[in-house]
């Protein structure tokens, strides 16, 4: 049993979180794309199951899920009759109200489909949690934590470059990011789920480079974290919990983002060999606490 995921018109599109934070409104004497394209495509399967807890689930987010999708057409009406009453208004005065109130009806869009992405996010972790029988399925701490411990992956040359890791919390973090959703395309919100389950809170911005200025910035997420210089031949060397994210590049417009495990793998939204080949800038950060 699953509930369909939203199909962007990016493959890689990655949204989180009930926040329109850094999203940028699109022209506002337009129908927004976004809505128009994907409003149809908010579904649910009707699978059935024998698993009356599954079933109870599926029928919350569903009802939830159809909540926010009947907002999206409310909105979606309004704004409709808003750009009608634009096309014939003469004075500035008149036209530069109704402007406004469409970008204020682009900027809800935007936040409900937030909403909604993270339910089905919320959705899916809830079921795994079913399905496993626990809250998260656990690795042993004492062997994972003391493989990392007795870990010599990262060289001498990176370890210079580390002052101030702090590697509880780098432990931590790589072993919340042993779990994964198993998809593709959803780097950020792989990541997002890695840091909730640490910190209580995530990245929630648009795009994986978005969240470089926070990162940087000492303040949010990036209170836990330090911006750190590391060739591309030592990103597989990188301590476990050390986040890397890349700047936007052709093909891949949203950048991406990923947690070191501490050898040679990174963890977004499942688990693969460190990316250290793609035609972009890209920044690394340690955590400190």
């Amino acid at each position: 049993m699953s509930i369909n995921s939203i199909q962007f018109n990016e493959p890689d599109y990655n949204i989180d979180k009930s926040s329109n934070k850094n999203i940028k409104t699109q022209q506002t004497t337009e129908l927004n794309s976004f809505e128009e394209d994907n409003l149809q495509e908010i579904q649910i399967l009707d699978e059935s199951s024998s698993n009356n807890e599954m079933q109870e689930l599926e029928r919350i987010h569903k009802e939830i899920l159809n909540q926010l999708k009947q907002q999206l057409e409310i909105i979606r009406q309004e704004k409709q009759m808003l750009i009608s009453q634009l096309a014939v208004a003469q004075d500035s005065e008149s036209r530069e109200s109704l402007i406004s109130e469409i970008s204020e009806l682009n900027n809800k869009t935007n936040s409900i489909y937030i909403d909604i992405v993270k339910e089905l996010q919320n959705y899916n972790t809830e079921l795994n949690e079913i399905i496993i029988g626990t809250t998260q399925q656990k690795v042993e701490d004492s062997s994972f934590l003391q493989e990392l411990q007795n870990s010599s992956n990262y060289n001498a040359n990176i370890q210079s470059t580390l002052e101030g890791y702090n590697s509880q919390a780098g432990q931590k973090i790589a072993q919340s990011a042993l779990t994964v959703r198993g998809t593709t395309g959803w780097c950020l919100a792989g990541v997002n789920d890695s840091l909730e389950r640490v910190y209580g809170t995530g990245l929630y911005y648009h795009s994986a480079y978005q969240s470089i200025p926070e990162l940087q910035s000492g303040q949010g997420m990036g209170a836990h974290f330090k911006e750190v210089s590391v060739s591309r031949d030592e990103l597989p060397s990188l301590p476990p919990g050390s986040i890397v994210v890349w700047e936007p590049s052709e093909g891949h417009q949203h950048g991406h983002i990923s947690i070191a495990l501490g050898d040679g793998r990174e963890s977004s939204d499942y688990i693969g060999k460190q990316m250290t080949s793609r035609d972009a800038n890209y920044h690394v950060f340690i955590p400190i606490s």
